[in-house]
C-alpha cells in the first residue's frame, strides 16, 4: 500500500474572517496561530452569497508585520466562494486576509442580508 496524502487533519480553531459589503474586511490572524508545518486549510462560506478573499503571507524577514494587501474586486487574483461552498486547499500561509461579498445575478447581495464570517481552518492534507 503507498503512502498518500490523507484528508485534511484540522489543527486549529475556526477563524473568523469577517465579511465586508460595500468595502472589504481586514483581519489579521492571530500571532501563533499558524505553525510552518500545516500543509492545508479549509474554508466555509456560510453565506447566501459569493464571498471573495485575499490573503497575504508573512513578508521576509520573518516576525514582521504581514503584507496588508486589500482586497480589489475583479482583479482576477482572489479566492471567490459560492454561497454554502467549503473546501481544502493547500495554504501559503495567510497572516493577513481580507473578505468582500460579491454580487452576482444568481446570488445578488440585496438578498445576502447581514454578512457571517467565514469560517477558516489550518491543518495537515490536501
Amino acid at each position: 500500500m503507498s503512502e498518500g496524502v490523507f484528508p485534511f487533519r484540522r489543527m486549529t480553531q475556526a477563524l473568523l474572517v469577517p465579511v465586508g459589503i460595500s468595502t472589504a474586511s481586514a483581519y489579521t490572524v492571530p500571532e501563533g496561530m499558524i505553525k510552518p508545518d500545516y500543509t492545508a486549510f479549509l474554508v466555509f462560506n456560510p453565506n447566501n452569497c459569493c464571498v471573495e478573499l485575499r490573503g497575504t503571507s508573512m513578508p521576509i524577514p520573518a516576525g514582521s508585520a504581514p503584507t496588508q494587501a486589500t482586497l480589489v474586486s475583479g482583479d482576477g487574483i482572489d479566492w471567490l466562494w459560492p454561497p454554502g461552498h467549503w473546501g481544502v486547499y493547500t495554504t501559503q500561509y495567510p497572516m493577513f486576509m481580507s473578505a468582500k461579498a460579491f454580487d452576482t445575478p444568481a446570488f445578488p447581495l440585496s438578498s445576502a442580508g447581514n454578512m457571517i464570517p467565514l469560517r477558516l481552518w489550518y491543518g495537515y492534507g490536501a
